[in-house]
């Protein structure tokens, strides 16, 4: 896994293209717009730890990401939560995998 810090930038870098990718149920889904903190929550980097209207809040390996928009691949960017339920991802499911 990545630093967290690393991630953040590398979305933030890449937004809005070719924009930050990673996988899920065998799907491509973009990540674009984010926030950082440095709070670390103990569980595995990359789960999912909560999807609200607010954002989605993955772990991170140093801290947490809160998704804020989102695409699956080819379809337009949209509020990370319904990219989310697009994709049926739900609350602890582990992304890269």
């Amino acid at each position: 896994h990545l630093p967290a810090r690393r991630v953040y930038d590398l979305i933030r870098g890449t937004n809005p293209a070719p924009a930050a990718r990673t996988f899920v149920h065998g799907q491509v889904l973009l990540l674009l717009d984010s926030e950082f903190s440095t709070k670390k929550e103990g569980v595995a980097p990359g789960t999912v730890m909560t999807i609200a209207s607010s954002g989605v809040a993955i772990s991170l390996d140093g801290g947490t990401l809160l998704g804020r928009r989102a695409a699956v691949a080819g379809a337009p960017p949209v509020d990370a939560p319904v990219a989310f339920a697009q994709l049926a991802i739900p609350q602890g499911a582990l992304l890269g995998a």
